[in-house]
């Protein structure tokens, strides 16, 4: 779709009435479902490894459509979450698990919000922030650039602070600066973009997860929380944490970084468990094994963080 028709469907969206935009993205998600076959693979394959063999395909269809039903009210919901207020945000979002987040912001430790790509997880931050809770969060820098810059200013609108993914160095030396200042990063970390992902296990099968988020926090002694931030229904939504997770670090940074991966692989596979249609992930996500000595393919925005 070209950037200017995006930008204007953003803009009006925005300002239809709540039940009219939420009405259009009922229609988008069908005629997605019903036409991009190539994404409908994709989410089908990975759905079909989430779930088993044991669920029919007549039902792993209806996760399909209602997946694409999820996403498409992913779009709406991240076109109108600039109008909301941090009043009707603490109002329309619950947290279960917010004590674990609450102890570190208490102690002044930092945290590492790790999500994968689930619900909402755009309206978490947005909830920190109604909270008063600083956040930081990395961005793909997007082509062309004026897209870029106005999904830097909707997260901004949101109360983020914006580090752009591709500064490199630069970009990991102030996330730990805002770990160091007690702030919360929070980051989607279920899938590996830079070719350097740590081999975890998912739902029974190989994949790659970035080692970023387990990096900067053992670097920083901060807390990692995973979380996802779910679909209740149009504009409401429930999130949900277990509590930080832990490992006796060894002082080796890298074996630290892949076990402390490996736990959050883990948490990952039951939070995404709990609502399959919920997960995003319209792209093909377990790779073919490479052969010995192949380098396995992927990647992350932060994998810089974990050398």
């Amino acid at each position: 779709m070209p950037v200017r028709l995006w930008l204007a469907g953003w803009a009006i969206v925005k300002w239809l009435p709540e039940p009219v935009a939420h009405g259009f993205g009922r229609i988008g998600g069908a005629v997605a479902y019903r036409r991009d076959t190539r994404r409908r693979g994709n989410l089908r394959a990975n759905l079909r490894q989430v779930v088993g063999p044991e669920v029919s395909d007549a039902d792993l269809e209806r996760l399909v459509r209602r997946g694409f039903a999820s996403y498409a009210q992913y779009w709406i919901e991240a076109f109108r979450l600039e109008r909301l207020t941090a009043r009707q945000v603490r109002k329309r979002f619950h947290f279960e698990g917010v004590e674990a987040l609450e102890r570190c912001w208490a102690e002044g430790r930092g945290v590492v919000a790790a999500v994968p790509h689930m619900g909402n997880w755009d309206v978490g931050g947005a909830f920190l922030a109604a909270r008063g809770i600083p956040a930081a969060t990395v961005a793909e820098r997007l082509k062309p650039v004026e897209l870029f810059n106005r999904f830097v200013r909707y997260r901004e609108a949101l109360g983020l602070e914006i580090v752009p993914s591709d500064d490199g160095p630069k970009a990991i030396r102030r996330l730990i600066e805002c770990l160091r200042e007690g702030k919360t990063v929070a980051l989607v970390a279920d899938r590996d973009l830079g070719g350097r992902g740590i081999p975890v296990t998912l739902f029974g099968r190989r994949a790659f997860m970035p080692g970023g988020p387990a990096s900067l926090a053992l670097r920083t002694g901060s807390a990692l929380i995973p979380a996802a931030v779910y679909q209740v229904r149009p504009g409401r939504w429930r999130a949900l944490t277990r509590g930080a997770i832990e490992i006796t670090p060894t002082g080796d940074m890298r074996a630290d970084t892949a076990e402390l991966t490996r736990k959050l692989a883990a948490e990952f596979e039951y939070l995404i468990g709990l609502a399959p249609e919920q997960w995003h992930m319209l792209v093909p996500y377990w790779p073919v094994d490479p052969a010995p000595g192949v380098p396995a393919p992927g990647g992350s925005v932060t994998e810089e963080a974990r050398t």
